[in-house]
């Protein structure tokens, strides 16, 4: 099965590929496309920390949506997308979220 990627997406990775970084497509967006339907909304992972993110896409429209979570908003074309930081999660406290994240380079 071949999935799809749309421009937008393809100038992100390559944004963080000059900048020495990784960047995959993860969450619904894969799902999606392995289920056949189209993704209509796009999340990354990447090895670059929240500060890295936000320099590489200086002169972008960015949103710090869930900084502590490693989390960056990036329009690109006038599409968003979500960025976060490889990371770890810490222990649920509300079932929903991490009380605590710990970035990795993996």
């Amino acid at each position: 099965m071949t999935i799809e990627i749309p421009c937008f997406i393809k100038k992100a990775m390559n944004i963080l590929e000059i900048n020495g970084h990784e960047g995959y497509l993860v969450g619904g967006c894969v799902r999606d496309a392995l289920m056949g339907k189209k993704p209509f909304d796009y999340d990354m992972t990447t090895d670059a920390a929240p500060d890295e993110i936000k320099k590489c896409f200086e002169g972008f429209r960015i949103i710090e949506t869930g900084i502590k979570h490693g989390t960056v908003t990036v329009f690109i074309e006038g599409k968003k997308i979500e960025i976060t930081t490889f990371r770890i999660d810490g222990k649920y406290d509300d079932n929903r979220h991490p009380s605590r994240v710990f970035f990795t380079g993996t």
